[in-house]
């Protein structure tokens, strides 16, 4: 398939054709911020090639037959089948095809086939080794009809003397640059040095496994920028390598970089090194086989500057009376580079040059194919004063590798984000857009879009039979295309489908996938988004490395970030606008991280984000990819760390979506007894099914790996690990132990846990799990593997306690203390969440107090609850818009009410929560020891009437204890002991009651000194006389001047 293009470039001149459109594209990249990738909207399709024409005596000549000889048509069947999309095999018939052969000659067909093309012209390129005729004049190609009707086919026959060359098999042919001319350009050359040998010593020392001389370097991902390293032999490695550095017998210092799985290519960025010699020596770049997209014929995009994509133009002005002949030598050459015309591998090859002549058309194999490297030169229908050089979609070999399909259909492909999916690369030197996608059992797939007019005839795609996976390369395609994929189920049943994998999409309710322009894997480095988060990274990855993470501060802000803040008419703001308020309200209010709501690509706002479609894609609403990135830079930059909401639990059924995708249950389980929650009316995961647990494990990997996302909450968890979770008796399935585990969902979360751990040290995981699974936190076969578990529990009992009336609270005292008859089974974050303030529920500061309560009585409450909550063990976490005790429930349709936050008592309480927050990062006994039962202490636990309770937090030193006491009650209490393990003068670190933040100044004020004495309270040698406060919250440590003195400061 063809693009039509529509930068139009003079005749008159070339250089003024390419300084004109120069200028065009520079305009569009400034105007539009994204560096100028050919489009099928904003400039050219051809593409420069610095290498020199090859000899005429070294090209395969290609004699033009005049006609299409029968045996070299194709049939009228096969035409039928393309005209109805419906062609089992489009790579069969299209593009170059051998269709017979005599004893001096063999024989080849071309066929095209381009959406309304009026006339097409074929023409080998001119510096390829091939020619067609002895003058490579475009040749006119015949159009087919049938049954009268003129079909996009076009087709011209030709034939090639055998004995020009001989077919040479099983030798090294790759992308290369002229290192020889690079060394004499930088003067840096001294003496001529057998780089082929060289090359192939290194290659067979990987074949031997003598990995001595090859201790390299390796990092889990290229934008793995917290710095993870080990050390690890090239045998070993199973993943993704940046960069490593190789010594050699020789003693030089060579650079790997992954460029092709089968061979060892030349780079641009070939470092020449002088180590211990005189002699210069430039070595090539090595590649090592992961499960990223890399061939010998397939080059990750190298350039994306307008100044060197716009060189040439694919479009001419026919206006004049030159001929035709003279017009086609000045359109330009679709390809940006051919193969290397240097230091090739093979030199059984009869000159140096000879690998140009073959090509890989099979990535999985070292055979090497003699081919015909030709390009289109097209007029459309309704535009007779233009043509347009093209590179022909069906004249490419086979996208992925074995070894990247076997990964996929392990069940483990970490870096899946860079298999499938639609990603701009080049291939056999020619920029585009690679799409694959996994549908096992669509009868045929095509990729449709805006630029062919959504019509599914236009780009069939290939079927890789076994693995389920279609794939296409499509020329000169790049970024911002709208596209889908048409797929023809075996119900013959015809619709439209979201790419699974797409990186960014339209903004809803419309739900078309896009090709990224943020895809960093596919870009050099200084086309990269630029992280500035190298300190936060690294620190994290020391944390993690030292497993010290947990004994880090972790207070959490849970926000739903289309809510959380919007302009003044209700529109939205975008990823980048929030990104310097979300900073500094967060920094001022002392949080250690945030928390947002799902950022997945989803359809329906009212689900929070919680029924996905693009599990790879940021919320495009708010920005684009890059625009998440900024913000999550933003964060770190003032230490500040990012969790996400992750859902691999369940989707959303909208038809375009994942359900159903190739006309059977793909992603989801075949029975609706496993496969669907009716309660929630979402389709569930097919966790035992291996594509889709690379599907979801590759998600999660994604969004740490490129948007340095520090940790996930893993949603509905519970329904996960239960078969008859909200399932009434006789609708679910038993697993084969006749039990109500899932079992694949269990390791689903056990390997997810593992990988995180193991790749991403630092990185920190949380279950949202509300029943009494055993070891949702313990390491190893026997448990689950996350870092914490949301305690729900202590949710729902501590504000069912809250709003029970004065009266009555004495009999629900045991809400406050059941927790430490379970607490030390599991590690916790302690939340006030979004769910309990939503769906009628009220707000939190409805729930401070029963119905009818005074205002200030639900303030005092509300401070002495967010007191408790920073007390008991676990990581706090807050929604948003109770840190201004905002008086209206969420709802996800509007902004938090910000202007209540400039009320004085409702400032005084987020003042209050600041320096709470402060208090709790500044001592460890109130974080670091959360995970150890012996750190905590109840002091006062049976105390119902009064509606009291303390407790002691330690960790090592007794200097470091902390007693939280609190008041439930309405009624205030004089000289009440309090025990404590410790004399002498005890420090108030923070009183609720305080005046600074709205208090009654009832106790001890902050920074007040009240001395223990002995006896008071049975059980603890010194007992703290105090006045507390009503609804309230204090907290107290051993006086120690010097160790407060430097607090202070």
């Amino acid at each position: 398939m063809a693009l039509r293009m529509t930068t139009k470039v003079a005749e008159s001149s070339k250089e003024s054709s390419q300084s004109k459109n120069s200028t065009n594209c520079m305009a569009s990249s400034t105007s539009t911020n994204v560096s100028c990738v050919p489009t099928a909207a904003n400039s050219p399709i051809s593409y420069s090639s610095s290498l020199e024409s090859v000899g005429e005596e070294l090209k395969d000549i290609y004699e033009v037959l005049n006609e299409v000889p029968y045996d070299g048509k194709i049939s009228d069947h096969d035409l039928y089948l393309l005209d109805k999309a419906e062609h089992p095999q489009p790579f069969g018939v299209l593009g170059y095809q051998k269709f017979g052969e005599d004893l001096t000659h063999e024989y080849f067909v071309v066929r095209a086939w381009i959406r309304n093309a009026k006339s097409v012209y074929i023409r080998a390129i001119g510096h390829s080794y091939s020619t067609i005729d002895t003058n490579n004049i475009p040749v006119k190609m015949v159009r087919r009809y049938l049954n009268g009707k003129s079909l996009w086919l076009f087709e011209k026959a030709f034939r090639i003397l055998k004995n020009r060359m001989s077919v040479v098999r099983n030798h090294y042919c790759g992308y290369e640059d002229d290192v020889g001319l690079l060394n004499k350009q930088q003067g840096l050359l001294q003496q001529s040095i057998n780089i082929t040998s060289s090359n192939e010593k290194r290659r067979d020392l990987i074949d031997n496994n003598e990995s001595q001389f090859f201790k390299c370097r390796v990092e889990t991902d290229e934008e793995n920028s917290y710095g993870e390293a080990y050390e690890k032999s090239v045998e070993n490695i199973s993943h993704k390598i940046d960069e490593c550095s190789i010594s050699s017998l020789y003693n030089k210092k060579y650079t790997i970089k992954p460029e092709n799985s089968t061979g060892f290519g030349m780079n641009k960025s070939t470092e020449l090194m002088n180590l211990n010699s005189s002699i210069n020596l430039g070595v090539s770049k090595v590649d090592i086989s992961d499960c990223k997209p890399n061939s010998s014929d397939l080059k990750l995009n190298t350039s994306h500057s307008c100044i060197s994509e716009v060189k040439n133009t694919c479009k001419v002005d026919l206006n004049s009376d030159t001929k035709l002949v003279n017009k086609f030598e000045y359109l330009p050459s679709s390809s940006s580079r051919p193969r290397s015309t240097v230091n090739v591998s093979d030199l059984s090859c009869s000159t140096d040059k000879a690998c140009n002549r073959y090509i890989h058309d099979n990535i999985n194999s070292s055979e090497c194919v003699r081919k015909l490297y030709y390009e289109y030169i097209v007029e459309y229908e309704g535009d007779s004063k233009n043509k347009f050089v093209l590179r022909d979609a069906y004249s490419f070999g086979l996208l992925l590798t074995e070894g990247e399909i076997s990964l996929f259909q392990s069940g483990s492909c970490w870096h899946v984000d860079n298999i499938l999916g639609s990603h701009i690369m080049e291939f056999n030197g020619v920029l585009g857009t690679r799409f694959t996608v996994w549908a096992p059992h669509a009868k045929h797939v095509s990729v449709v879009g805006d630029w062919n007019g959504w019509d599914g005839r236009a780009n069939p795609m290939r079927s890789r039979y076994e693995s389920g996976i279609w794939e296409l390369f499509i020329p000169h395609l790049g970024v911002g295309e709208k596209y889908g994929y048409q797929i023809h189920s075996i119900t013959d049943s015809v619709f439209v489908k979201i790419d699974p994998y797409a990186q960014e999409f339209e903004v809803p309710p419309k739900y078309a996938s896009i090709i990224s322009s943020c895809d960093d894997s596919y870009k050099d480095n200084q086309d990269k988004f630029k992280w500035e988060d190298d300190k936060w990274m690294s620190r994290r990855l020391q944390l993690g490395l030292n497993e010290e993470m947990r004994r880090q501060p972790m207070s959490i802000y849970e926000v739903h970030l289309p809510s959380w803040m919007r302009k003044e008419n209700g529109d939205y703001l975008g990823y980048r606008e929030i990104a310097e308020r979300l900073v500094k309200h967060v920094g001022n209010l002392n949080f250690t991280h945030v928390e947002f709501l799902p950022l997945a690509q989803h359809p329906f706002e009212g689900s929070w984000g919680y029924q996905v479609t693009g599990q790879y894609s940021p919320y495009s609403r708010l920005g684009n990819p890059d625009d998440f990135k900024y913000l999550v830079n933003e964060l770190h930059k003032a230490n500040i760390g990012v969790f996400i909401d992750f859902v691999p639990a369940h989707f959303c059924k909208d038809s375009w979506g994942l359900v159903y995708y190739d006309g059977t249950p793909t992603y989801e389980y075949g029975d609706p007894r496993e496969g669907e929650h009716k309660g929630w009316g979402t389709a569930v995961f097919n966790f035992r099914r291996n594509e889709v647990r690379s599907f979801l494990l590759g998600a999660a990997y994604h969004w740490l790996r490129r948007y340095h996302i520090d940790g996930l909450r893993i949603d509905a968890v519970s329904s996960m690990l239960y078969r008859n979770y909200l399932r009434p008796n006789g609708e679910w399935i038993p697993n084969e132990f006749g039990g109500d585990a899932n079992l694949e969902a269990v390791s689903l979360l056990q390997e997810l846990n593992w990988v995180i751990h193991k790749e991403f040290p630092g990185v920190f995981t949380m279950a949202e799990e509300s029943t009494a699974w055993k070891g949702v936190t313990q390491k190893g076969s026997d448990g689950l593997g996350f870092d914490a578990k949301w305690d729900l529990g202590w949710m729902n009992d501590t504000l069912s306690y809250l709003y029970t009336p004065p009266d009555r609270k004495h009999t629900k005292h045991n809400k406050l203390t059941f927790r430490g008859l379970y607490m030390a089974h599991e590690n916790w974050v302690l939340p006030l969440s979004h769910d309990e303030v939503v769906n009628g529920k009220g707000s939190l500061l409805d729930k401070c107090g029963f119905t009818g309560a005074p205002y200030m009585d639900r303030i005092r409450t509300m401070k002495a609850l967010f007191g408790y909550q920073i007390g008991m063990p676990g990581r706090p976490l807050l929604f948003q818009g109770a840190e201004i005790a905002q008086g209206r429930e969420w709802k996800e349709s509007r902004s938090v009410d910000w202007h209540e936050g400039e009320e004085d008592i409702r400032k005084k309480v987020c003042i209050y929560l600041s320096d709470l927050l402060n208090t709790y990062k500044t001592y460890p006994s109130l974080h670091a020891g959360d995970d150890e039962s012996w750190n905590f202490q109840w002091v006062d636990c049976e105390n119902s009437q009064d509606c009291i309770i303390a407790f002691l937090r330690k960790y090592k030193e007794w200097s470091n204890d902390v007693v939280v006491i609190c008041n439930f009650n309405s009624r205030r209490y004089y000289n009440y002991p309090i025990g404590v393990p410790h004399g002498n003068e005890w420090i108030v670190l923070i009183n609720s009651d305080d005046w600074k933040y709205g208090g009654s100044m009832f106790g001890p004020g902050n920074e007040c000194k009240i001395k223990a004495s002995h006896g008071g309270r049975i059980g603890w040698p010194y007992s703290l006389w105090l006045d507390i406060p009503e609804f309230s919250c204090i907290l107290m440590k051993p006086w120690v001047e010097n160790e407060y003195n430097k607090k202070c400061e």
